[in-house]
């Protein structure tokens, strides 16, 4: 090989890839509530709490942009451990085995139809999912989770953050699992509304 025109030039050095945090700011743009353990999946991001083997907290993004993709279906998708956390800190099936509690979405199952993988990661364990009591999850969660998504009918993007409440509860002393939770979340609207097409 000749060279013309002098030397050749060095290279550059390979910057490090982003932190997961810095990843996460997609989702949670004001700040993340913490930093321990996040992971990003392909619709949200979250922090998950080693010790309980659940998430700290989950955050997502909606936005009008998006649109389900064809063939995706909650049907393929099943609640399974995630395998990126180490054995002795995952969540499994097992856990919530006659526990009466069940396996409650923090960023919800029919928010995230991009694609079959980011609906299959909401399924997630350790990364997506809380203990909750069956009228919650069923209930009240469900209610909450519609009403952040019909802010998309007023705002063109909104930034969602779920995680645990944990209550009280003496019978869970006596289990391994992590103890009943009722989940929370905040919505924040972006600051732009979304325009009437119709004035």
């Amino acid at each position: 090989a000749v060279l013309f025109g002098g030397a050749s030039r060095p290279s550059k050095e390979e910057e490090p890839p982003p932190s997961p945090a810095a990843l996460a700011r997609r989702f949670c743009p004001y700040g993340l509530p913490s930093d321990e353990h996040v992971v990003v999946k392909q619709g949200y991001a979250s922090s998950i709490n080693f010790r309980l083997r659940i998430p700290n907290w989950v955050a997502e993004h909606y936005s009008r942009d998006q649109s389900d993709a064809d063939g995706v279906d909650r049907k393929h998708s099943k609640f399974r451990a995630d395998e990126s956390v180490p054995a002795d800190f995952r969540a499994t099936n097992d856990d919530y085995r006659g526990s009466r509690l069940s396996r409650g979405h923090m960023a919800p199952a029919g928010a995230h139809k991009q694609s079959q993988e980011a609906l299959d990661e909401t399924f997630l364990l350790s990364a997506n999912i809380l203990p909750q009591e069956l009228s919650n999850n069923g209930s009240d969660w469900l209610r909450l989770e519609r009403w952040s998504r019909g802010l998309l009918k007023e705002y063109s993007d909104v930034y969602v953050v779920s995680g645990p409440l944990f209550l009280p509860d003496d019978s869970s002393a006596a289990s391994d699992a992590p103890p009943p939770a009722a989940a929370s979340a905040a919505a924040a609207a972006s600051a732009s509304p979304a325009v009437d097409a119709s004035a």
